[in-house]
């Protein structure tokens, strides 16, 4: 008896240790909507936790916030996901949000043999969730947006209605280079211009949804020029819209032209 008791005393501290500790970040409900099944998802998405935990752990090893951020993802036919955007976040701190989206960004899928896109939101519980760092803020446009950064933001912010519709913008260079911040800000910027031609067709056409892709050039100035439509599912006036919205996106001017790719995708709110 007296044998059992010491046992019981030297792996006490042990259970109480490993009850104590949490994963600094962990991956909390997902939903698939598309060729992709959710079980897939999760498992890929888990495979990147590693990166995700480098965005919030500190010196000390510890989480440097807590709560919950949900993200809005799209995952494009050929297994690349192209998009994440910010629905809220209790984190508040936005650049590990962006750290967090831009990891989520590495995470690869299977091909989809139906050509299909997949649309995915789900939550990251960081830290100890049941006791957020803030009040919950909600993101029109994601990183970049004067709603979810202080920096100001020379474009206007289109007036919006609950539930907001998905407007999701990746734009890369091909020829040239335009740093990670710029190219997000631009991004987002274009979000809420797509989002002024896009929300009043949704209305008068529910279920409207399709993507666009398109070239241009970005000029020493910062200037989109040579706006060219490579792609659209999209009906005539609203390509048109958005083609026209695109030339009037400011950049940060880059130290020489730079050749562009943007895809664009519009979909109703989940």
């Amino acid at each position: 008896m007296v044998r059992l008791a010491f046992v019981l005393l030297l792996l006490a501290p042990v259970t109480v240790a490993a009850q104590g500790t949490r994963a600094p970040v962990r991956l909390g409900e997902l939903e698939s909507v598309g060729a992709l099944d959710t079980k897939t998802a999760k498992d890929r998405i888990s495979k990147v936790l590693p990166q995700l935990r480098a965005c919030v752990v500190g010196e000390d090893g510890k989480s440097r916030v807590s709560g919950i951020a949900r993200y809005r993802a799209l995952v494009v036919a050929d297994g690349t996901m192209i998009a994440t955007e910010v629905a809220s976040s209790s984190l508040g701190d936005r650049s590990i949000e962006r750290c967090l989206a831009e990891a989520l960004k590495t995470v690869t899928f299977p091909e989809a043999r139906d050509g299909r896109d997949t649309h995915l939101h789900l939550d990251l519980l960081v830290g100890d969730e049941r006791t957020p760092s803030a009040e919950v803020r909600r993101a029109t446009g994601g990183p970049g947006d004067p709603e979810f950064d202080e920096r100001e933001d020379p474009t206007p912010a289109v007036p919006e209605t609950r539930p907001s519709p998905q407007v999701l913008v990746s734009i890369r260079a091909l020829q040239g280079e335009l740093t990670k911040e710029a190219e997000e800000r631009a991004s987002s910027r274009a979000v809420r211009a797509f989002r002024a031609c896009y929300e009043p067709r949704l209305a008068a056409s529910p279920g409207l949804a399709g993507r666009i892709a398109l070239r241009t050039k970005i000029t020493p100035r910062g200037e989109a020029r040579e706006v060219k439509l490579a792609f659209t599912t999209l009906p005539q006036a609203l390509t048109d819209c958005v083609v026209r919205a695109a030339q009037l996106i400011p950049f940060e001017a880059p130290t020489r032209e730079v050749v562009t790719e943007w895809t664009i995708v519009l979909a109703p709110p989940p």
